[in-house]
């Protein structure tokens, strides 16, 4: 239970910081009141559908879904045949979006020193 605790606490954050990332690029505040949700529902939705085509998406739908870093274990396709089960899982998708969320706001930052 703890750990479930830790890594969902941990994970909140991770994707807090990747919709203010993604919200950098955002102009309009209306949109970026409600960016978190539709990302949140694309971030769902998306690998669940490319995750039936074949096993190697399957297996890319399972580290790329956004409930595998926000809730780890509640839904998942194959982390308990991984190689290392859900934590493993759950780590490489912790620092697939903290590294995306990361670039994305080290491109707003440069893109921003070059306008001034």
């Amino acid at each position: 239970m703890l750990t479930y605790i830790v890594t969902s606490s941990i994970g909140w954050g991770i994707f807090s910081v990747f919709i203010f990332a993604c919200g950098l690029y955002i102009k309009k505040n209306p949109l970026f009141i409600v960016s978190g949700a539709v990302l949140g529902l694309i971030l769902l939705l998306l690998p669940t559908l490319y995750g039936m085509m074949n096993y190697f998406l399957y297996a890319v739908a399972n580290v790329t879904e956004i409930s595998t870093l926000i809730a780890p274990g509640m839904i998942d396709f194959a982390s308990q045949k991984a190689p290392g089960g859900i934590m493993i899982i759950w780590i490489i998708s912790a620092i697939l979006y903290a590294l995306i969320a990361w670039i994305l706001m080290m491109t707003w930052q440069k893109k921003q020193l070059r306008g001034k």
